[in-house]
């Protein structure tokens, strides 16, 4: 008998769309220095409880504080102590648009939808090709639930960015949102022939294959997704359903169990219990 999970994994799937908002350019760049020795150029745009959110330009990615070991030079603790740069707006040396822009990203991160929106509009009046703008009030419109318009604010700062990858990704998750999977899928493949190695593009395509119920190519985007980042414990996750859905349960077992390795190493509870149901029901 199918375990519960497995017949649920559609909308389980629903929570690993990544949708990227944009940041500008004038935020300033970090060099993170990873336990592995991997060496990672981005800005920390949120501290969360036991990891940053990094944006590394094409991508946002997410780093646990026990896999990091330093930040400019500077170490940082299991708990995520560390030198964030948190100076006054007004002593930042920004632009007008940029701190328009910034005070909007706040607004969004905290929920803010609408204000953060307005933000967003006021740097765009003052600076009208402000592509990532536009980017950031599909963002918001998406949390919203307002596809239509996300879409119309993405195909604006594709306008002014023919090569925005970012924007063709956010494109397709309107249009997984909205279960027009064809055309979402459309839109992660130009997002990636832009950028090859846009990891959230192989997730977010991984998760429209598995709604599709097409899941050898689920498989293989998720494949891509671990090559770029191969610390995502939902991705092994996801991995090994579609490993199951087409009866390679050997593969699905050894998916699984990383995953399960992963989400014991960051004591995620919650995953783990997922993974353990699954493995148990095989």
């Amino acid at each position: 008998m199918l375990p519960e999970t497995l017949k649920m994994h559609k909308i389980l799937f629903t929570a690993f769309i990544i949708i990227n908002l944009a940041s500008a350019c004038f935020v300033k760049a970090e060099t993170i220095v990873l336990k592995s020795g991997k060496i990672i150029q981005g800005s920390i745009i949120e501290r969360g409880a036991s990891a940053f959110k990094v944006d590394i330009g094409p991508a946002v990615l997410t780093y646990y504080f026990e896999d990091i070991e330093s930040i400019d030079g500077e170490a940082v603790s299991e708990d995520g102590q560390e030198p964030l740069k948190n100076e006054p707006l007004e002593e930042s040396g920004l632009s007008e648009e940029a701190s328009h822009y910034a005070i909007a990203e706040k607004y969004a991160e905290n929920g803010k939808f609408d204000m953060a929106i307005e933000e967003f509009k006021k740097a765009l009046g003052l600076k009208p090709d402000f592509f990532e703008a536009y980017n950031s009030i599909g963002f918001c419109y998406i949390q919203l639930g307002r596809y239509e318009e996300a879409i119309k604010h993405f195909e604006k700062a594709l306008e002014f960015n023919s090569d925005y990858a970012q924007a063709y990704d956010n494109i397709g998750v309107a249009y997984s949102f909205m279960k027009q999977f064809q055309k979402a899928i459309s839109y992660y493949q130009k997002a990636l022939f832009i950028d090859p190695e846009f990891s959230s593009s192989y997730n977010n395509l991984g998760a429209t294959y598995m709604f599709s119920q097409q899941y050898p190519e689920a498989i293989e985007s998720y494949k891509k997704f671990i090559e770029l980042d191969e610390g995502n414990p939902d991705v092994y996750y996801n991995l090994g359903i579609a490993y199951y859905q087409i009866g390679q349960f050997q593969q699905a077992a050894i998916s699984l169990q990383k995953a399960r390795e992963l989400y014991e190493e960051k004591g995620d509870s919650q995953g783990l219990n997922k993974v353990q149901e699954v493995l148990g029901n095989m």
